[in-house]
């Protein structure tokens, strides 16, 4: 699973470390409460 996020990361051309300490951080973020397809590299970006 890990690996197929990673790879996902790669085809939309995201940083796969940013990625991760990003999502890591607002996973614990009660705000993203239902939100998390809007965590997947296909729709991430920095905020």
């Amino acid at each position: 699973m890990i690996y197929s996020l990673l790879a996902a990361c790669k085809k939309h051309k995201v940083n796969p470390n940013d990625w991760l300490l990003d999502v890591l951080f607002k996973l614990n973020d009660i705000n993203y409460d239902g939100k998390f397809f809007e965590l997947l590299p296909l729709r991430w970006k920095i905020s």
